[in-house]
């Protein structure tokens, strides 16, 4: 989707670095943890995600810096401005442990079409998770003590959000990836998160968190009639052959995208969404590197497998009405 590339705003990305440096930006003194990345990354930082999160596990607030940069793809952080400014960030604020890192998406947007061969997107997805290492790596160097937790995204929907007559961005970004299947979309970016896990599983010091399925498992799919809970919470690995949970057919449901009025977007989260995503990196991840003391504290979900659910053939019928 090249289109993708023209909405990056520089501006933005100066500003919010900026921020990045005054101190009342980050929530103490001497904060803990670094949040890196995209618009997921954004929307992370401007609904205060994580401290929302961490309160509601009786933990305190560890102290965030944001550095993000909308539309940005994971090899624009390997430039100079940005990696200058990551280190200087590192350097100057010594208090830092952890770093959730919310990139590659827009890499994947960028370039991902359904006529792809399979290897063409072999070569996608080891330009992504080079350009991603490199920018783990670069950051490792600055900081050989950081742990870094990489944050995989959730299903995208591309059935509501390409239907709003009034706003037909995403219906274009659509159409330029040759109008993919929620199960095709889903399927690129799980290729996504496979070449993400495997940086985590080279690295001691890198963690990966799989999020596929966590907004259905939460709302279900209205819509459809399927139900909160029914579907399979997001496992701790992506196994080759067998589904990142959720139900991978689907798209992620309207009740947990951001919407405005009829606009329901294709890609990002709604407040409390974000809000159950930092909750389930917290849980599986950086609730035990910033408090290992609390370590088996972990939220335990009651699920039920997909095998429970309608036929793909009926829930395609009901979602095309």
């Amino acid at each position: 989707m090249k289109s993708f590339r023209k909405v990056r705003s520089v501006t933005l990305f100066v500003i919010c670095l900026a921020l990045c440096g005054n101190p009342a930006y980050s929530s103490q003194n001497n904060p803990r943890m670094l949040l890196v990345g995209d618009s997921w990354a954004m929307f992370l930082s401007a609904f205060r995600s994580f401290p929302q999160a961490f309160a509601e596990r009786g933990k305190e607030n560890p102290g965030i810096v944001p550095m993000y940069w909308p539309g940005s793809e994971a090899r624009d952080w390997n430039a100079f401005f940005p990696k200058f400014l990551l280190g200087w960030t590192l350097k100057t604020r010594p208090s830092i442990e952890v770093a959730v890192i919310s990139l590659g998406g827009n890499d994947l947007l960028g370039d991902y079409h359904t006529s792809l061969t399979a290897d063409e997107k072999r070569r996608l997805y080891k330009r992504i998770r080079s350009d991603l290492e490199g920018l783990i790596l670069f950051m490792l160097e600055q900081k050989p003590s950081l742990k870094i937790t990489i944050s995989g995204y959730d299903y995208p929907n591309f059935v509501e959000s390409v239907r709003n007559p009034f706003f037909d961005a995403y219906r274009q970004e659509w159409q330029e990836a040759g109008c993919p299947t929620p199960e095709e979309a889903n399927d690129a970016l799980i290729g996504l998160a496979r070449a993400q896990q495997e940086i985590a599983d080279t690295y001691d010091r890198v963690e990966f968190v799989n999020n596929f399925g966590l907004m259905q498992w939460a709302f279900g799919y209205p819509a459809i009639g399927l139900p909160p809970q029914t579907v399979p919470f997001p496992t701790e690995r992506i196994e080759t052959g067998l589904p990142p949970s959720g139900d991978p057919r689907l798209p992620s449901p309207p009740q947990g995208m951001l919407t405005l009025g009829p606009f329901v977007d294709a890609i990002h989260l709604n407040r409390l969404g974000y809000r159950l995503l930092a909750g389930n990196l917290i849980d599986r991840s950086l609730g035990n590197l910033l408090f290992p003391e609390s370590v088996g504290e972990k939220l335990s979900p009651s699920t039920r497998t997909i095998s429970s659910q309608p036929t793909r053939a009926s829930l395609l019928v009901r979602l095309a009405r």
